[in-house]
């Protein structure tokens, strides 16, 4: 019993010396390095136009749905 006993001492004692150690050796991890910055994007030039043929696509579309339902009915 004294042998077992013994055993779980020495166990217990190594593991907090162990997390001990490991919390006195620790380090800081380190900064992460900085993104670069986003490249360039060329739709902003063209926005305008690219809303345009949108909202003339849109009209197309909602054009075309009406004059198939008027047919189906």
């Amino acid at each position: 019993m004294k042998g077992i006993f013994n055993k779980y001492r020495f166990c217990m004692f190594f593991f907090l010396i162990g997390s001990f150690t490991m919390l006195v050796n620790a380090q800081s991890a380190p900064a992460p390095p900085i993104p670069p910055p986003p490249p360039g994007t060329p739709i902003d030039q063209d926005l305008l136009i690219l809303l345009c043929f949108g909202l003339l696509f849109g009209f197309y579309r909602i054009y075309v749905f009406t004059v198939k339902k008027k047919r189906s009915i």
